[in-house]
């Protein structure tokens, strides 16, 4: 009886065992296995994505390549954050194989290199960014041989890491390639920026001076319109005494005027009576005439003009 109770026991163990070796290996194994045949045929099924995640945090000996294979999959769906994402966990599993090592590293650098726009880059006035990210992507291919470390050299383990390195170091002598191209543009703008201000010191100059110009034709307007202002004045202060002292002028005219009109029709008096009495006189001696000869000879000499 005893003997069947350990049977039983050693069973129930082997299935647990069982059990627990196909979670932990056969079924990541088959999963795997299974996107990569369907990957190998250009097939990224969402099924087999769904496998994949669902396995992604089990901590067995090969972990990686399910999310190398995550890396992959999203990869070719040109989703290349998330694959990078995929990559970055894939090599913090160690110690893993060379090939191993630098196939990861290799998609690694093309998942950032497809998240650059290299056209925007290029037209751009501050490359320090890109080149930076350049030089590290660069540190990733040559980390643990992949690649060599000097430029011009090919003495890497992974053909395919030493020809991506060398589309690196061939962007990167574009981006900062003429030094003093640059400095002279630096030195262009930092001229063009001192003319600037020149001219807008220039122009503030002239501006102040304008209307310095205006201020003063503006106060000798006001300076005008207030003597104007006072002139006026005077001639209306003026003005009264002026009219009272023509009114006088005007009156003395007036009587000197009156005492000569006198005077002449006086003296033309005197004249009709000197008239009259010459008349008189010749009157009279019409009358001796008739009266006798002789006495108009007298008269006539009487009336002898002196």
């Amino acid at each position: 009886m005893k003997k069947h109770i350990f049977i039983y026991i050693f069973l129930i163990a082997a299935a647990v065992a069982m059990a627990i070796f196909s979670v932990f290996f056969i079924r990541p194994y088959v999963i795997n296995n299974t996107f990569e045949r369907h990957a190998a045929k250009g097939q990224y099924l969402e099924k087999d994505l769904k496998s994949l995640e669902s396995i992604k945090d089990l901590q067995y000996p090969d972990g990686y390549i399910t999310n190398y294979n995550l890396g992959n999959y999203y990869y070719h769906k040109k989703k290349y954050d998330k694959a990078a994402t995929y990559y970055n966990t894939a090599l913090s599993w160690a110690p893993l194989d060379k090939e191993k090592d630098c196939n990861i590293r290799i998609n690694l650098v093309l998942s950032n290199l497809n998240q650059m726009d290299f056209e925007k880059i290029e037209a751009s006035d501050d490359k320090t960014d890109a080149i930076n990210q350049l030089h590290t992507l660069r540190d990733i291919l040559t980390e643990n041989g992949c690649a060599c470390q000097e430029k011009g050299q090919a003495t890497g383990h992974s053909k395919d890491a030493e020809k991506l390195k060398k589309d690196i170091d061939d962007e990167l002598d574009k981006l900062e390639d003429n030094p003093n191209e640059d400095q002279n543009q630096d030195q262009n703008q930092d001229n063009q920026d001192q003319q600037q201000d020149n001219e807008d010191k220039n122009d503030s100059s002239d501006n102040k001076l304008e209307q310095k110009l205006n201020q003063q034709k503006s106060d000798n307007n006001k300076d005008r319109r207030e003597q104007q202002k006072k002139l006026e004045k005077q001639n209306s202060d003026l003005n009264p005494s002026q009219q009272k002292q023509n009114q006088q002028q005007g009156s003395q005219n007036s009587n000197g005027g009156s005492e000569q009109n006198q005077n002449n029709n006086g003296s033309d008096n005197q004249n009709n009576g000197s008239e009259n009495q010459n008349n008189g006189s010749n009157g009279g001696g019409s009358s001796d005439d008739d009266n006798s000869g002789d006495g108009g000879d007298e008269g006539n000499q009487n009336y002898k003009v002196w």
